[in-house]
């Protein structure tokens, strides 16, 4: 059985490295992720777990993310430029939505033990059609 949650969060971003495109412009995202999780058999109360079980990690990743600016921590021309501020948010890459994904995704397997038993993977939207996956390894 599964479920999932999701939530949202606003931020700003531009991908560097040499990135061609637009997107190396400084502009933002309403960004919804996606946790889903898997259960092989419900608890006493018939579920795989409560859904409010899963607020305090929303909480978590508004605190980290919300309406900052998320930038690779090498990216010097906006990263010198940016020094200090409360609001950003540096990445070991590019703040793509596959690196923020994957992210999150460690956030929650060390944020609570049911996470780490049950989280099958996370999706982030950066617009309404368009996610990046990342899927959980097992062992």
């Amino acid at each position: 059985m599964q479920i999932a949650r999701q939530f949202s969060f606003e931020a700003g971003h531009r991908l560097a490295k040499g990135y061609p495109n637009k997107c190396k412009n400084l502009h933002g995202h309403h960004y919804v992720v996606e946790l889903v999780f898997e259960g092989d058999k419900l608890n006493g109360y018939d579920m795989v777990f409560d859904f409010g079980d899963i607020k305090p990690f929303e909480k978590l990743v508004r605190e980290r993310l919300d309406h900052k600016m998320l930038l690779w921590a090498h990216d010097v021309e906006f990263v010198n430029l940016l020094e200090g501020r409360t609001d950003l948010w540096l990445m070991p890459d590019n703040p793509t939505a596959e690196h923020i994904a994957q992210v999150i995704a460690e956030w929650a397997l060390s944020h609570d033990q049911v996470f780490e038993m049950y989280l099958v993977s996370v999706q982030v939207w950066e617009t309404p059609k368009s996610y990046a996956l990342y899927e959980v390894p097992r062992e």
